[in-house]
């Protein structure tokens, strides 16, 4: 017998829980961040505690840097600053 455990919600409804566009939620499946799971020919469902899993803190300031700038965050400066705009009279 399968586990019905699980709260299965369709890709709207998932969408509309974390206030994105669809298509974002179908990004995720065809990345493989999140598994759907299809229920007859055409219907997809998702398991709303792997949806969950999609939410992550954001750090906090002052933090290490993440992606390989510790050494630049340590230096006080942006990792890819912006040119400076030159004025023109």
């Amino acid at each position: 017998m399968p586990n019905t455990s699980h709260q299965l919600i369709t890709i709207a409804e998932a969408a509309a829980l974390f206030r994105v566009h669809p298509r974002t939620i179908r990004r995720r499946i065809a990345g493989g961040d999140l598994t759907a799971y299809r229920v007859g020919p055409h219907l997809i469902r998702l398991d709303v505690d792997e949806i969950d899993t999609m939410l992550r803190p954001i750090p906090a300031a002052g933090a290490v840097a993440v992606l390989g700038h510790e050494k630049v965050a340590q230096q006080g400066r942006h990792p890819s600053p912006r040119p400076r705009r030159l004025r023109t009279a």
